[in-house]
């Protein structure tokens, strides 16, 4: 099925590829997201990306997030509403990651789940983004493509009762992870339906004071957005810290630019 978009004078039809993303949008109504951001010593992902060449920056903050959302089941939780607010643990750390690609011409974002993130490797995480971008881009978008063929109403509709399924989180992740590192933002804050959304931004020559000595370094900044239904700042404040440890080792290097992946 070709796109659906047509121009009627100065109307232009949503293409058929973003209606998943309107029948997302409507299905997250009633969240209350709340931001905050952190700053990471990039010094050893640079080291380690240095290392070898299938070991990504977004990789390395993919697993990252599977290691630290493990030892928070709190943050690895959704919330449900099936006449009274539930919040329900996901014993795996499946992460959603957002694609930037092309479809029938058209730029668009497609997202993926990685399952059990929390026990894969930088190296086999680079791999898996790599294998499911070349999917993405060939037209083959699983779950989402058959919204293709479900407008308004029943796509909302057919939204609805997925994300109530036992094995929902298989499909719309426990996490989410977004970069716009390829492009110069330094702080976007995404929301992608999962009770904590990591956004990557592009990474900053800067300098810091220690032992009173001006020391150059370079940062990786991270924006977290989390649902207050599901968890406080306190608790999302303690999770992006230990986000930023688990990222933080010895090492140093210089910044290259990030994958496009949003």
């Amino acid at each position: 099925m070709t796109s659906l978009v047509r121009m009627v004078g100065g109307l232009r039809v949503v293409p058929n590829h973003r209606w998943h993303t309107l029948a997302f949008l409507a299905g997250s109504t009633g969240r209350s997201p709340v931001y905050l951001g952190i700053e990471v010593d990039a010094s050893a992902i640079l080291a380690r990306q240095s290392e070898s060449a299938r070991c990504s920056v977004v990789a390395q903050v993919v697993a990252a997030v599977g290691t630290v959302w493990a030892r928070h089941p709190e943050a690895n939780s959704s919330f449900e509403s099936l006449g009274l607010p539930l919040v329900v643990r996901h014993r795996d750390v499946d992460v959603k990651l957002a694609f930037d690609v092309s479809v029938d011409g058209t730029r668009t974002v497609q997202s993926a789940v990685l399952p059990a993130a929390q026990s894969i490797s930088p190296a086999a995480i680079t791999e898996w983004i790599t294998d499911t971008r070349e999917r993405l881009e060939s037209g083959d978008r699983g779950p989402a493509q058959a919204f293709r063929f479900l407008p308004g109403v029943v796509g909302r509709a057919v939204f609805d009762i997925a994300t109530f399924l036992p094995w929902s989180h298989r499909a719309l992740g426990t996490v989410a992870v977004t970069s716009l590192g390829h492009r110069p933002i330094r702080h976007f804050y995404s929301d992608g339906g999962t009770t904590m959304t990591v956004g990557i931004g592009r990474m900053i020559d800067s300098v810091a004071l220690v032992d009173d000595r001006a020391v150059d370094r370079t940062i990786l900044p991270l924006s977290l957005t989390f649902d207050h239904r599901v968890i406080d700042g306190a608790l999302a404040a303690e999770v992006a810290a230990d986000l930023a440890s688990e990222l933080e080792m010895s090492g140093s290097t210089t910044a290259p630019e990030l994958e496009r992946i949003v």
